[in-house]
């Protein structure tokens, strides 16, 4: 079978039957499709680096750049989330929320307030549901199944006013939404927590993302859907999303008393996953030996 085939066979099977990692991502009961495709640069005509011009630049062109920091090229995660998906992993499940529209109001150099309007398109909320559906993929793929990363996802359609969106933007929005604790609203019958984690993607771009936060003995990362250093066609917020669960998965496990990388003989996905406290003896004993824990 052909890689292109085998992509397109893969795509089928995600998207009609389902696979033991949680089925297909679904949004308000949507399926979202995975399309772990390869779209790589376009390769440079030929003669282009042979080209007389070069010779009045120093030093001259000897290869092409790449236009992208992250090459949109996902046969590899493809064929090893393949592999991967029939294990029965530890589920991380996390709630994300994704922000269409959004209004800060900034004072300028010379103390004008302006106004900043941020929105994201149907065409772009689309783009993000399967970024989202490629890092669930991609995390599958990265550690061999033993990890499963479950979205929940809920769009906020409603236009959010903040002056920045940082801790305290996901304090207020965040905090009366997820429960740190079991609990089940009997109304609405509607899962409220607790979660492993909490991510909210904003519309428009920053320089950096919001700083992390601790809402509820949840952590909690926002990411922006672009970025200046990174287009979006790049997989950059794939990137982003991913480096994020990674750093909660972090956070969990140093709450769990494990410091470091590597030295206890434990299944770091059970005690990254696991939502109960050690008790305190077993967080002390923990700080004593000082052990670390390796995915």
């Amino acid at each position: 079978m052909s890689i292109c085939s085998a992509l397109v066979a893969l795509s089928l099977a995600i998207v009609q039957g389902g696979d033991s990692q949680g089925g297909p991502l679904k949004v308000d009961g949507k399926e979202i499709p995975l399309r772990l495709v390869s779209t790589p640069a376009p390769a440079p005509p030929e003669g282009f680096l042979t080209w007389d011009g070069w010779q009045y630049l120093t030093p001259p062109a000897t290869k092409v750049w790449q236009p992208y920091a992250v090459a949109s090229n996902w046969s590899e995660i493809a064929a090893k989330h393949e592999a991967a998906k029939a294990v029965a992993g530890h589920v991380w499940r996390s709630k994300v929320f994704v922000m269409m529209r959004t209004e800060a109001v900034e004072r300028d150099a010379s103390g004008v307030l302006r106004v900043n309007r941020d929105t994201l398109s149907e065409k772009q909320l689309q783009e993000t549901l399967e970024a989202i559906a490629r890092v669930r993929a991609w995390l599958t793929a990265e550690f061999g199944g033993k990890f499963r990363f479950e979205p929940d996802i809920e769009i906020e359609s409603d236009t959010l006013r903040w002056t920045s969106y940082g801790p305290d933007f996901a304090q207020w929005y965040v905090g009366p939404r997820v429960n740190g604790g079991t609990y089940v609203n009997e109304e609405d019958k509607t899962y409220r927590g607790p979660f492993s984690s909490v991510l909210y993607v904003l519309p428009g771009c920053a320089e950096k993302d919001p700083a992390p936060s601790v809402i509820n003995g949840t952590p909690v990362s926002g990411v922006y859907a672009n970025s200046d250093e990174m287009p979006v066609e790049s997989g950059r917020l794939e990137l982003a999303l991913r480096d994020a669960v990674l750093k909660q998965i972090e956070e969990r496990l140093q709450w769990q008393g494990y410091q470091g990388p590597a030295g206890s003989t434990e299944d770091p996905w059970a005690a990254a996953t696991s939502l109960e406290e050690p008790s305190t003896d077993v967080l002390l004993q923990r700080f004593r030996e000082g052990k670390g824990i390796s995915l």
